[in-house]
């Protein structure tokens, strides 16, 4: 996978100082499980309230389906989980590389980030909850926590040659992984 992950993201003289993985991590951990908790009650919440609507104002209708009418409101009580779908596939697929010109965060051929070293203005790191370390790079320096996951996903699905100063997140690094990932930006940026 790392190979076909390269192949076409790294120019000719580019060389892989570094490669690795997120973190094994939760993914209903201490900042989403309320929050995936708190959407799903609503979600329930309004489903709930269309579907006695609906029962109420066809009350007078003969032959509605109760069955059909059921499945249509219950879509949505199935989608909202599903999102978490797209955490265990980051958990499982995502590979980081750190080359001599840019930093790399590759999950498959349409979600990638290339992002370059010259363009590093600012970076940080912070302690996730599992004791992980996210490094934050560019725009992502200052935003929650809590958000970090997310805004990692986010930048795998944008398009950089839309907006090439973002920011890049390595999600859940070691703390091992973390510092060599520092002091490896550290000496090959280009401050501008």
């Amino acid at each position: 996978m790392e190979k076909e992950a390269l192949d076409n993201l790294l120019e000719k003289d580019e060389l892989v100082l570094w490669s690795g993985k997120p973190a094994p991590f939760k993914i209903m951990d201490k900042y989403y499980k309320p929050v995936f908790i708190r959407n799903y009650l609503i979600t329930i919440f309004i489903v709930a309230l269309l579907f006695t609507v609906t029962l109420v104002r066809s009350a007078n209708v003969s032959g509605i389906n109760i069955t059909a009418l059921s499945v249509m409101y219950c879509i949505p009580l199935v989608i909202v989980p599903s999102k978490l779908s797209i955490y265990s596939k980051y958990r499982a697929q995502c590979q980081y590389f750190l080359t001599n010109k840019n930093i790399i965060a590759y999950v498959s051929k349409t979600q990638k980030l290339k992002y370059p070293l010259s363009n590093i203005d600012k970076f940080d790191s912070v302690q996730q909850s599992e004791g992980t370390m996210s490094i934050r790079i560019g725009k992502a320096v200052g935003i929650p926590i809590r958000k970090n996951r997310d805004y990692a996903l986010n930048c795998l699905s944008e398009n950089t040659t839309e907006e090439p100063n973002k920011g890049c997140l390595l999600y859940n690094l070691s703390e091992k992984d973390a510092s060599t990932v520092l002091k490896l930006i550290d000496k090959y940026r280009v401050v501008a």
